[in-house]
């Protein structure tokens, strides 16, 4: 999990939400990216969501970026 950075997780749920989802949920696009099992994604996403980057509404797979991610990103 160290290896994903908060800002790819932010990029890949902008590109998610960007694209209406069809590449995927944001854990299956990091996978994919980054080689990573899908679970260590979930928990990558989880913790830049606690960090305060992300907004869940029912599922972290699929959430959106808070104005701190937003920046972040710039």
């Amino acid at each position: 999990m160290k290896d994903i950075s908060d800002a790819q997780v932010c990029e890949v749920v902008r590109r998610c939400h960007a694209r209406g989802f069809a590449d995927g949920l944001a854990h299956e696009v990091l996978s994919r990216e980054t080689g990573q099992p899908k679970k260590v994604c979930s928990r990558a996403i989880e913790r830049t969501y606690k960090r305060g980057y992300l907004i869940v509404g029912f599922a972290c797979e699929m959430a959106w970026l808070s104005e701190a991610g937003e920046a972040l990103l710039q």
